[in-house]
Formats: C-alpha cells, sequence, structure tokens
C-alpha cells in the first residue's frame, strides 16, 4: 500500500507540472488567436474568459494524455542521469574511442587506417 501511494504520488507530481506547462503553452497559443480574431472584430473582447474556460475541457482531452506520456520520458531521462551520476563518481569528461571501447587498444596506438 505504501508503495502504491508513492509511485501514485510520483507520477501526478509530474505529471500535473508537466501538464500545467502544457496548458499553458496551449491556452497561451488559443489565446493569440482569438484576441486576434477579437481585434478584427470576428467577436467582442469581453467574451475571450469565457470562450477560453469553455474550451478548457478540450485542451485537457488533448494534455493529460500527453503529459502522461511525457511524464515517463521526464522520469526515464531523470532515473538514467542519476544513475550516470552515481556510476562514475559525479560529473566528468571521459573521452572515448570512435573505433573501439576498449581502453587498451585506445592507448596502444592502433586503430583502424593505421599500418599494424
Amino acid at each position: 500500500m505504501i508503495l502504491f501511494r508513492y509511485l501514485t504520488r510520483e507520477v501526478l507530481l509530474t505529471m500535473s507540472a508537466v501538464a500545467g506547462i502544457l496548458l499553458l503553452v496551449i491556452m497561451g497559443s488559443r489565446f493569440i488567436r482569438y484576441f486576434s480574431d477579437a481585434a478584427e472584430g470576428d467577436f467582442p473582447v469581453t467574451i475571450l474568459g469565457s470562450l477560453m474556460v469553455f474550451h478548457l475541457p478540450g485542451f485537457m482531452e488533448l494534455i493529460l494524455p500527453l503529459s502522461f506520456f511525457f511524464r515517463h520520458f521526464v522520469g526515464l531521462w531523470a532515473a538514467l542521469y542519476e544513475q550516470r551520476n552515481h556510476r562514475h563518481g559525479g560529473l566528468r569528461y571521459e573521452p572515448h574511442s570512435a573505433f573501439t571501447g576498449n581502453p587498451a587498444a585506445r592507448n596502444s596506438g592502433r586503430g583502424i587506417g593505421r599500418a599494424v
């Protein structure tokens, strides 16, 4: 039961953060479009707020599945980033050979294009 509550809290917290950002972007874009239509005289400016609230369920219908999907990418990226930092003892640059992953071959002077 404790594990279920922890996972639910983690999923909902990240999902709501992603949903908030997506909602801000999509509603801002739609608000600009409605505002330009109102400036052209298609409808009065006073109903812009009501129009945005009216379309909010349609926005959420699009945003909630997207935020759940992006939440998994954010969680996976964070887990991989944390695992890499623990494995390497922090952030540091380690050059790798483009031709082989073997450190002995990298330092031996042998590689593709060189005479053996």
